[in-house]
C-alpha cells in the first residue's frame, strides 16, 4: 500500500521537499491555487504539465487533482451550482477543462468536490445526481 500526500503547494521543488521529507511518492495536487484557476477555473495547463514532469524526474507520481466546484463563496458552498447551472457555466466549464487536462496528462483520479448541502425542497435532490 502506498501513502501519498495532498498539498495545495504549487512550486515543484517545495512538494518535492515536502514528499522526500515525508517519505511519500505520490500526491494529490489542488488545482484552485494554481495559476490559471482563478481566471477560468481551470489551471493552466501548461504550468501543470511543468509540474508534472518535474515531479516525474524526482520520482513523485501526481495520483489525483482535487479540484472544488462551489466553494468559492467566503460563506460555504453555493447550491445554486447544481440547482441553477447557468449561473455557474464558467465554473462547470473550468471543471470540464480540468478533467479533459487530467486525461492528456495521465492522471487517473480527480477528488472533485461540489460541495452542496442537502437542498431544503428535498425534490430537488435528483439535480445533484444528474
Amino acid at each position: 500500500m502506498d501513502v501519498g500526500l495532498a498539498t495545495g503547494l504549487t512550486r515543484p521543488e517545495e512538494i518535492i521537499a515536502r514528499c522526500r521529507h515525508l517519505g511519500v511518492r505520490h500526491v494529490t495536487l489542488a488545482v484552485d491555487p494554481m495559476p490559471g484557476y482563478r481566471e477560468n477555473f481551470t489551471p493552466d495547463a501548461a504550468y501543470l504539465s511543468s509540474v508534472c514532469e518535474r515531479l516525474a524526474s524526482a520520482g513523485i507520481t501526481v495520483s489525483a487533482l482535487n479540484s472544488r466546484v462551489g466553494w468559492e463563496r467566503p460563506d460555504g458552498p453555493d447550491a445554486s451550482i447544481v440547482e441553477d447551472i447557468t449561473k455557474h457555466r464558467r465554473e462547470v466549464d473550468g471543471a470540464l477543462k480540468t478533467l479533459e487536462l487530467q486525461g492528456r496528462l495521465r492522471i487517473g483520479v480527480q477528488l472533485h468536490y461540489v460541495g452542496v448541502p442537502m437542498p431544503a425542497d428535498e425534490a430537488k435532490d435528483a439535480l445533484y445526481w444528474s
